[in-house]
């Protein structure tokens, strides 16, 4: 296979949108392909207003297309991974994530993430020399590299170093040697800084599929966090906090296209009827269909008596006096085509910055208004409140219990738990005791696709892995 440069250009919905695919990751090299005659090309489109405004579009439908890796992939591998979620049937795809067994030559591979990552690039490079305005220019740009920083983000997370590609210059990409994640996280604060520092807090358009100031904001609480940078994480955290632009929803509404927590979602396109891509994935079809996934009897039995997110976000099916429980947060498997979605899949929400800055306060010693963050989240659950029951713990029984505060907020979503595992030094003692015949240290880190490894020979192998 030849590693191709591609221009690919789409209309989508009202008026001229164009889908932009500036690099498709294969084998062996990228070859400039000439523009198709019935194609706009690349000097039209950043030339033009309306529709350098659909390239930007076409990066965001890229990036959510409903088995992507950002809509897909993350939740469901990654859920696998860790302690969340099995397979019922045995199946060879999702087996080798649930026993933590995979291979250079089973893993979802970084086309997706790069894919994206590369469009960002050209925007970001050929918009210095458009000749639409300044104020236009820079909140694309802003766009841009809040989606090459939320991209980055998942692969260093997933993969360890990475190639680090921030140019569309194909010449320079396929040679990319693996970058130090200490490096690669250095640009993804620098990409959320600027981005924060060109976009507005009001959305484009009337909903939340488009990033804004908000959405580089919270995401860099998370990267401050990771980063275990506390000053910081819970200074991002506040600002989004304190803005009242967003309002923790009812447990029923939270995962509702625009809902009021949602800071950043996909949504699916009004021309299929799948909705989104975790309904797809833990949604039985009918009732008397077995549910694809099941959740972990040491997940279900983490909910504390009395949660409202046990019932809310869990759905059981009893089929042949079987009880059989699945992720229920996205309840909508199907619409019919054309419909507006009554779901978006949710990135970033208000719960996390509350919890993000319980855990910073926490572990600069501010135990009081880390246990404040912390009973946000409970009381909207139903349960007891730390300050009440328990005003004071110290800061290590503190520390884990909003742990588990987030394993049971985010489970089956966005791959939180999989990488607070890693993060936080746990997942060998938990994953090690739930899969002792196959867990490895080094399973921490996915492998990197053989077809990776042919593409770029500067690319070498994760530890615990054959070529």
């Amino acid at each position: 296979m030849n590693m191709k440069k591609i221009f690919n250009f789409k209309k989508l919905q009202l008026g001229l949108m164009i889908l932009y695919t500036s690099i498709i990751v294969s084998c062996s090299k990228f070859v400039e392909v000439a523009d198709p005659i019935d194609q706009l090309t690349k000097d039209f489109v950043f030339s033009d207003s309306t529709s350098t405004e659909g390239t930007v579009v076409g990066i965001y439908s890229n990036a959510g297309s409903l088995y992507g890796f950002l809509a897909k992939n993350i939740t469901l591998y990654s859920g696998l991974s860790a302690d969340e979620f099995v397979n019922y049937t045995p199946n060879s795809e999702y087996d080798v994530y649930a026993n933590n067994e995979l291979t250079s030559q089973n893993i979802f591979y970084w086309y997706y993430p790069y894919n994206v990552i590369y469009s960002c690039n050209t925007v970001i490079q050929s918009l210095s020399n458009s000749s639409i305005t300044e104020t236009q220019k820079n909140r694309l740009i802003g766009e841009c590299k809040f989606m090459r920083a939320l991209n980055y983000f998942y692969l260093v997370n997933l993969f360890g170093g990475v190639p680090l590609a921030v140019t569309d210059d194909y010449k320079i990409n396929r040679l990319l040697p693996r970058a130090d994640t200490t490096i690669i996280y250095n640009q993804i604060v620098s990409d959320l800084q600027d981005a924060k520092s060109k976009l507005s807090t009001t959305y484009v358009g009337s909903d939340k599929t488009r990033a804004n100031k908000c959405a580089a904001t919270a995401l860099l609480a998370r990267v401050y966090l990771y980063r275990k940078d506390y000053t910081n994480a819970a200074k991002e955290a506040s600002e989004i906090i304190n803005t009242g632009t967003y309002s923790l929803s009812n447990l029923s509404n939270v995962f509702l296209f625009n809902s009021s927590e949602a800071i950043f979602q996909f949504t699916a396109p009004t021309n299929q009827s799948s909705v989104t891509s975790d309904a797809s994935s833990f949604v039985p079809y009918s009732s008397t269909t077995y549910p694809t996934f099941l959740i972990r009897d040491g997940l279900l039995g983490a909910f504390e008596s009395g949660d409202q997110r046990r019932s809310n976000w869990i759905k059981s099916s009893t089929i042949s006096g079987k009880t059989y429980s699945y992720p229920y947060k996205y309840k909508i498997y199907s619409v019919t085509t054309g419909s507006s979605m009554p779901e978006g899949t949710v990135l970033l929400r208000l719960a996390e910055l509350y919890l993000i800055r319980a855990e910073a306060l926490a572990q600069q010693n501010d135990l009081v208004n880390a246990i404040k963050d912390l009973d946000v989240i409970r009381n909207r659950a139903g349960l007891s409140l730390i300050g009440t029951t328990a005003p004071s713990i110290n800061k290590q029984a503190l520390l884990d219990t909003i742990d588990h505060e987030n394993r049971i907020e985010f489970f089956a979503e966005c791959g939180h738990r999989w990488l607070d595992l890693k993060r936080l030094g746990k997942a060998d003692a938990v994953l090690g005791a739930l899969k002792p015949a196959t867990w490895q240290t080094t399973d921490q880190l996915y492998p990197i696709g053989s077809d990776i490894l042919l593409a770029d020979p500067n690319v070498t192998q994760n530890p615990g892995y054959t070529q």
